[in-house]
């Protein structure tokens, strides 16, 4: 792991041009392919780079929420994350001639259920110790509303 001061990245990625215009991605040691900025296809052949951001923000708190129980010795039987991305303007993404304005992500909204023995309380205090710790989250906070309720499932 490394500080601000130090040279190394903490992460890495190469990213060439494949085929069919789907992008190469290679991480560490694993190939991933995605294609387009965003789609609506739901036959795609590849995830789209709006479909690998919300799989990294679903990622860092699913597997966080699941290191933050272990780490206080508590079980989580089951957990399921719905994310939805909501962009200010997409077809300005899409290239529709005349749109104008932002491309960015305006929120993204989502409900998370747990399906656990364990209390209200302490599966509050466990979300809370998964987004102050989550990096993709901090990340994505201060420009993008995130709106995530949390549900325990009995």
């Amino acid at each position: 792991m490394s500080d601000s001061t130090s040279p190394e990245p903490d992460a890495r990625l190469r990213a060439r041009n494949g085929p069919e215009r789907s992008v190469r991605l290679h991480a560490r040691n694993l190939t991933l392919a995605g294609l387009g900025r965003a789609s609506w296809d739901s036959a795609a052949s590849h995830p789209s780079a709006l479909d690998y951001l919300l799989a990294a923000l679903a990622t860092d708190l699913v597997s966080g929420l699941g290191e933050e129980s272990r780490r206080a010795s508590l079980a989580l039987d089951d957990v399921e994350l719905r994310l939805e991305a909501f962009l200010e303007h997409p077809l300005v993404i899409a290239g529709v001639m005349g749109e104008e304005g932002s491309a960015r992500l305006r929120s993204i909204r989502g409900s998370l259920y747990v399906v656990s023995s364990i209390g209200e309380a302490e599966l509050q205090s466990l979300w809370q110790r998964v987004r102050e710790r989550a990096p993709v989250l901090a990340s994505l906070m201060p420009g993008v509303s995130i709106d995530i309720t949390l549900k325990l499932v009995l």
